[in-house]
């Protein structure tokens, strides 16, 4: 990225994501209300409160606001003339960037299946885990997973069926919202599309995200703006959006639809900021550089401890102090996933974009042989 404070960005939803996660392992809402720790006690009152103030769902909306954003900068250094001979080389980046960490997560699940799938019968797992997790493995599945047309071995992987999905579609993007002319009535109609009454299970509105994202690197900019403040102000707001699912007749689709707008202010004034931020510290970019892998990586890992501790500490154990348990949880899945997607960012992520890189540098050689 040609921005550290967007790398930080990406790092921190991720982080974000992972929380939320954490948080969902054990079923505590449930395993509280068991030990008579039901809504207004302190136990129940502090894991609302970490789970409003973590919302994983409203950050992946930030990734893809960020993916149009940062794909549109990228492309603007490359896509300076009408002739498109640089479409094929942005797809084999996309390829080699998203494919080969994806890969090795399916391994992964496929490794650990057997200890992740010993504990899923167990009431103390959260409803979304459970939900999300087949009953089983089959190497239909797991081809499937590869794709990605099935989702359901790594759960997260769900938004990278969206990011394939635009990757195909981003070059479109990217020319309607690169024309001052087209610009606005593109991002006018992506935003009827969102609200329109299309099924969720489409990702239709998703477009909306990466719409707005490829337009930050267009858009001027406003004089004397508060960047930082406004910034901080909307990342704040886009955390506790999720006090939205309170009103059960709420519309998924319409909370991500804000949530996307939300985001897009706040990389907007990411982008445009030149003063110093606090997402400039090393830590944050460095989760910002391996955030991939985290995101990929992290969920069987986190199931795989989960049901360890299950094991060892027992059943009783874990439903007596479901609070105590997911820290300890999150806190042993992050020792391991933190060192492990170094390593993963290094091995498979870099090593696949130098693949990449040279499929793209032959294929030039060649166009260049033959002119």
């Amino acid at each position: 990225m040609h921005n550290k404070n967007l790398t930080s960005l990406r790092g921190l939803a991720c982080m974000t994501v992972v929380v939320t996660h954490i948080l969902q392992l054990f079923n505590l809402p449930l395993l509280l209300a068991r030990n008579h720790h039901g809504p207004g006690s302190v136990q129940r009152t502090f894991v609302d409160f970490i789970t409003n103030t973590f919302n994983g769902q409203a950050s992946v909306e930030v990734f893809f606001v960020l993916s149009g954003c940062v794909l549109s900068v990228s492309l603007m250094k490359r896509a300076t003339s009408f002739e498109m001979g640089w479409i094929k080389p942005f797809y084999i980046k996309r390829v080699f960037r998203i494919y080969p960490a994806l890969w090795v997560s399916i391994l992964l699940v496929v490794c650990l299946w057997p200890i992740i799938n010993s504990g899923l019968g167990d009431p103390a797992y959260g409803p979304w885990l459970t939900i999300s997790l087949p009953r089983g493995m089959t190497p239909l599945l797991v081809g499937l997973s590869l794709v990605p047309a099935y989702i359901h071995l790594n759960a997260p992987v769900w938004s990278l069926r969206v990011e394939l999905l635009y990757s195909v579609l981003f070059p479109a993007i990217y020319l309607l919202v690169r024309n001052s002319r087209t610009r606005l009535p593109f991002l006018a109609l992506l935003l009827l599309g969102a609200i329109a009454p299309f099924p969720r299970e489409l990702s239709l509105h998703y477009a909306l995200a990466f719409g707005l994202g490829a337009s930050i690197p267009f858009s001027r900019g406003i004089m004397n703006f508060r960047y930082r403040l406004a910034g901080s102000v909307a990342f704040v707001a886009l955390m506790y959006a999720a006090l939205l699912f309170a009103n059960p007749d709420a519309d998924i689709k319409q909370v991500e639809t804000v949530d996307m707008l939300i985001s897009f202010v706040v990389v907007y004034c990411i982008h445009h900021n030149r003063r110093p931020l606090f997402l400039e510290n090393g830590i944050f970019v460095f989760l910002g550089n391996i955030s991939y892998s985290v995101y990929v990586l992290h969920f069987p890992i986190l199931c795989a401890v989960g049901a360890c501790i299950v094991k060892v500490f027992g059943v009783p154990a874990v439903h007596a102090q479901p609070m105590l348990f997911s820290l300890f949880a999150g806190s042993i899945a992050m020792v391991i996933v933190i060192p492990v997607c170094a390593l993963s960012k290094r091995y498979v992520e870099d090593a696949g974009g130098h693949i990449g890189r040279r499929l793209i540098e032959g294929r030039r050689h060649q166009g260049m042989s033959s002119a």
